[in-house]
């Protein structure tokens, strides 16, 4: 099944792609901010994260079709790589978070040359992507607050 699976850099025609699965009602549920998305919001977010120096996103398909999102972004004040994924609602269930999670992680390693530190903020009672990150070698290192947990990764 991993082989079915090809990374690329997201691109501008991926917009709308992006906007469906940040809207979609699993991932709307599961988000920090659960607020539906406006388009007219969406665009003028994605085409920030498109320039900006301080994020990667990173586009999968399985078999020619779309299966999810894996994004990065550079915290400036302590220099953690903060991720942000979904997986198409098709493909749920499947432990393909885990893989893809696994693959930009490789990837952004590999473009960075350097040591980093991977943050993921999930809820509290989204225990899919609690597990995800544990299996992963994440360690939670923070449940002060209500409703999310924070956990770490280093890589050098």
């Amino acid at each position: 099944m991993i082989r079915q699976i090809t990374c690329r850099k997201a691109t501008l025609k991926d917009i709308l792609i992006y906007y469906n699965w940040a809207n979609e009602a699993t991932v709307r549920k599961n988000a920090i901010h659960p607020e539906e998305i406006r388009l007219d919001d969406h665009k003028v977010w994605y085409i920030k994260k498109m320039k900006s120096s301080y994020s990667d996103l990173y586009f999968f398909k399985m078999k020619d079709k779309p299966l999810g999102q894996v994004r990065f972004d550079k915290n400036i004040h302590n220099d953690r790589y903060e991720i942000d994924y979904s997986i198409d609602f098709q493909y749920r269930g499947h432990g393909l978070g885990q893989i893809i999670i696994d693959m930009a992680m490789n990837k952004l390693i590999a473009k960075t040359k350097k040591q980093i530190q991977f943050e993921a903020l999930v809820k509290k009672d989204n225990l899919a992507s609690s597990k995800i990150f544990m299996n992963l070698g994440f360690s939670l290192i923070n449940e002060l607050m209500i409703n999310d947990v924070t956990f770490e990764k280093y890589f050098k």
